[in-house]
């Protein structure tokens, strides 16, 4: 891997279905009736997804919050678990981030109540066809709504901060075993100023993490957006790439949403607009050849 110059825009302004003919739908998942939030985070590994709904109310009150845990059976899902706090309570949001690892669930709680605003992100795993709680993290001193945004894979957990440093923003790097989490270490952009919000979103696979500064002026041009790529699988994490389009402009919001695989980094853009209409963008980035 070249750093930096060696990611280029293959395409932009991704729109629809990129696959001729009309989407299949493989399956619905069979969510609870009624409940506020469902869908609000989704994430999937293999045969098991997780949906987050931080809304549900309970006899506790409002925004409690709970996960739910499903496993695919032949041409159909079916619910395996349904998962909550160890300490549930109104308000608390449990299920606003969710994030998968094999047989390692991650929910993370992002209250918006000034007296636990900080959160925490809880572990849940698999033994068998049960989910076991395992533990609750939440580190002293506690970043401001931790746990809003996680990832997870290949035993590490990612957390953005990116109300810190005067929202310049960051992101929290985790080593994950079994729930027992270690760290931090912390990945900052290369040139991040206040107000970028890095760590607005962020995605991870393998060692490879991205992710999103939708408020960095880039060249000039304010809140035009950034992305950055991590190697964070070593003890020391290092930037790889700097990604921008080559039509941004001022308020395009350009790192809105990322998402990363082995070899190539998708960034939304939903500010973005074409012949005075703004209907957003999508681009997709890879390395060059060589």
């Amino acid at each position: 891997m070249k750093p930096c110059q060696s990611f280029r825009c293959l395409a932009q302004s991704l729109i629809g279905c990129l696959i001729a003919g009309t989407p299949l739908i493989a399956g619905q998942l069979p969510g609870p009736p009624d409940v506020a939030g469902y869908g609000t985070q989704v994430a999937i590994d293999g045969d098991t997804a997780v949906v987050g709904a931080p809304g549900e109310a309970t006899a506790l009150g409002t925004y409690v919050g709970a996960a739910y845990v499903y496993r695919r059976s032949g041409d159909s899902w079916v619910q395996e678990a349904k998962l909550t706090s160890i300490a549930p309570g109104a308000s608390y949001a449990f299920g606003t981030s969710v994030a998968i690892d094999g047989n390692l669930i991650a929910v993370g709680a992002g209250s918006s109540v000034a007296s636990i605003s900080s959160g925490s992100v809880e572990f849940f795993l698999r033994n068998g066809t049960t989910w076991q709680w395992a533990s609750l993290f939440k580190p002293d001193p506690a970043p401001t709504y931790f746990g809003r945004l996680i990832a997870m894979d290949n035993g590490i957990l990612a957390v953005g901060d990116s109300t810190a440093n005067l929202a310049a923003g960051r992101v929290l790097i985790y080593q994950v075993n079994g729930g027992s989490p270690t760290g931090p270490q912390f990945v900052e952009a290369s040139d991040g100023a206040a107000g970028d919000s890095f760590g607005a979103s962020l995605a991870l696979k393998g060692s490879r993490l991205v992710v999103g500064a939708p408020y960095h002026d880039t060249d000039g041009k304010a809140d035009a957006g950034a992305a950055y790529l991590f190697d964070v699988g070593s003890l020391t994490t290092f930037q790889l790439a700097k990604l921008k389009p080559t039509d941004g402009k001022a308020s395009d919001f350009f790192g809105y949403a990322v998402a990363v695989d082995e070899q190539r980094v998708l960034v939304g853009a939903p500010n973005q607009s074409r012949g005075g209409m703004i209907d957003g963008a999508a681009y997709l980035f890879s390395p060059n050849p060589g």
